[in-house]
Order: structure tokens, then sequence, then C-alpha cells
């Protein structure tokens, strides 16, 4: 069963087994790209208010917390995208930053490590993010591999 979710820059969403383990944190690298050095953990405003995923992780069920994982050198990283979706999420937390490149949705353990998110988790957010992704394609109507940002600068990093 898919336990942790991908956003793309192109908005596409995709489900992943990793295995839980020591080589788990290695799976997420892998999958956010081969120049990814480093993971950073984001707990955007916008997971939790919007799309109602549990953040307090101390009495949850294991892997029922969700937290989203971005390469944490993705924004000086050459051709990285804005991902959209992920930006939306964390600018919900009033924060001017941009997301660059593919996002990661992961579960918490009760330590704040990562962890796999469990099948219901799992299930009901990709159901979120797809239809999430479908509105912000809708609703700007942007063309995603030509798109110019307002101060017209592209959209790559």
């Amino acid at each position: 069963m898919e336990n942790v979710l991908r956003v793309t820059s192109n908005l596409e969403v995709s489900g992943f087994e990793l295995e839980a383990g020591p080589k788990f944190r290695d799976g997420l690298k892998e999958l956010l790209g081969e120049k990814c050095k480093g993971l950073e953990t984001v707990h955007p405003l916008g997971l939790y208010s919007e799309l109602g995923c549990k953040k307090d992780c101390r009495r949850a069920e294991k892997g029922s917390c969700v937290m989203m994982v971005v390469c944490d050198d993705s924004a000086i990283i050459p051709g990285r995208k804005i991902n959209f979706l992920g930006t939306w999420l964390y600018e919900t937390s009033e924060t001017p930053s941009r997301i660059y490149g593919d996002i990661l949705f992961v579960g918490e353990d009760e330590e704040g490590g990562y962890c796999p998110i469990n099948d219901k988790t799992a299930v009901h957010l990709k159901e979120q993010l797809i239809e999430l992704s479908n509105v912000i394609r809708r609703e700007t109507m942007l063309r995603f591999d030509d798109v110019v940002s307002e101060n017209g600068v592209g959209y790559d990093a």
C-alpha cells in the first residue's frame, strides 16, 4: 500500500511504498531527486487547517499524523520549478516563501521523526491532493511548462 505521497511541480500526485526502518529516509531523498542532499520538514498551516491532517502525534495512531518534506536546498538547485500546491499550503502560514521542486507527504512519529503514512490516512490525503491539484490547475489556468511569474522572471529557481 502507498505510504508516501509525492506532488510534483507539474501537480502530478503519486504514491509510493517505502519500507519502514533505517532506509526510509534514504528512500525519501531518492524520491526528491538525485541532487537532494538533505531533507527539510515543513509543517504548513494549510496541511492542518485546510486538509485536516493531524498534527499532534503524542496520542495518535502511528502514521496518522502527516508532515510535508522538501529538499532543503531546492531553491538553489537550478531548474527546480515552483510547486504551486506546496507554496499554497505553506503561504497559508503567512510566510512569503515559495516551495520549489517536488514535495512529499510522510507520516510523523511520536518523536517527530519520519514514518510511513497509515493506509487510511494515505488514501484520504491522496484524494484531497488530487482534488486540490485539479482546483489549482483550473483556477489559475496555468500552463506549467511556460508560465511566467508576476515579476516577469520565469518560475525556474
